[in-house]
């Protein structure tokens, strides 16, 4: 599927579309919540355990001939679980709802010029990464999370050495993407084959 529509504001005039793909939802998703989640699970369980170990109880008061200890409470109370319990599931809640937002306004584009990206939950914005400029030493790392199988989806991680040689290299990482390991492919083409023009020019 293309998503050629979501970039058509940004290409410039000769530009030409290579591919163009967008998160996988569940990998994209399931990332963002999962530390959440777990801290959440956590809390919860240290206060349940906590709350069944030390129950608020009333203490019969004490009185002698010299003072008098009126009765109290002791003890963890149950509204402080449910209180940090519910304010914590209410964050998890509006997070998990940013999140998937956030997964429906994520593609990525590449070009003969660039490698774009467009996210935002609310917003839309673009990260260009210029790919017209390169020496052809490309290292691409696709990784596969447990959410991603069994199909052919990745999150990919870029290095490309710039031009001149020696004057850096360009980071680029994406989360999970359908089809990740064809769209890598493609990424490592089109720099070859832009460094292969560069040299061609020169000579």
């Amino acid at each position: 599927m293309s998503f050629i529509d979501k970039f058509k504001d940004v290409l410039h005039e000769n530009e030409t579309v290579i591919d163009s793909t967008c998160a996988n939802k569940k990998s994209f998703i399931m990332k963002k919540i999962l530390k959440p989640a777990i801290l959440f699970a956590i809390v919860t369980i240290i206060l349940t355990i906590v709350a069944i170990c030390n129950p608020r109880h009333y203490v019969e008061g004490i009185e002698t001939e010299l003072w008098t200890k009126p009765g109290h409470y002791e003890g963890f109370s149950l509204w402080v679980l449910f209180l940090v319990s519910g304010i914590l599931f209410a964050f998890l809640l509006v997070y998990l709802l940013v999140s998937i937002k956030e997964s429906k306004n994520y593609f990525i584009c590449l070009t003969n010029e660039r490698i774009i990206m467009r996210h935002g939950a609310f917003t839309t914005d673009y990260t260009y990464y210029a790919i017209d400029k390169v020496s052809g030493n490309i290292t691409i790392n696709c990784n596969q999370s447990i959410f991603d199988k069994p199909a052919n989806n990745c999150a990919i991680n870029i290095k490309i050495e710039l031009l001149p040689v020696g004057h850096g290299e360009l980071l680029i990482y994406t989360p999970s993407v359908v089809n990740g390991y064809e769209f890598s492919k493609k990424i490592d083409k089109q720099v070859k084959d832009n460094a292969k023009l560069i040299k061609s020019i020169k000579e």
